[in-house]
């Protein structure tokens, strides 16, 4: 049975098109380890996605496959158009790793109040 298919079954046929999209390429890439790499998430995170038993909240590995598998990209405030996996790893850098780069300190400034930013509290 293909990948694609035990999603589509778990999910009785309701699984959203971000797990559509990660079991397509467990499909491509014949696994959901090689899948996993591409999406730079665990295997593990994989396989409960696709069989719907992942019982965390999934919105940032959501927002990884969007970006890596899917295309879809953000508003930055900062660098324009971007991808959303390359957003989130930007907001997860902290004041501390930024080095002496004035665009990194202006972009860590901008993450804090963006609404793209996963992490700000309303």
């Amino acid at each position: 049975m293909s990948y694609l298919r035990t999603c589509l079954v778990a999910w009785n046929y309701e699984a959203p098109d971000w797990v559509v999209a990660l079991a397509m390429e467990c499909d491509r890439r014949g696994g959901f380890r090689k899948a996993a790499e591409v999406a730079d998430i665990s295997r593990a995170t994989v396989s409960m996605l696709i069989r719907n038993r992942y019982d965390r909240a999934a919105e940032s590995v959501e927002h990884k496959v969007r970006g890596r598998l899917m295309g879809d990209a953000v508003e930055c405030p900062v660098l324009g158009e971007l991808r959303r996996d390359r957003c989130l790893e930007h907001q997860a850098r902290k004041l501390g790793d930024l080095g002496s780069s004035p665009m990194n300190v202006q972009l860590y400034r901008a993450c804090q109040a963006c609404p793209n930013n996963l992490r700000r509290q309303p």
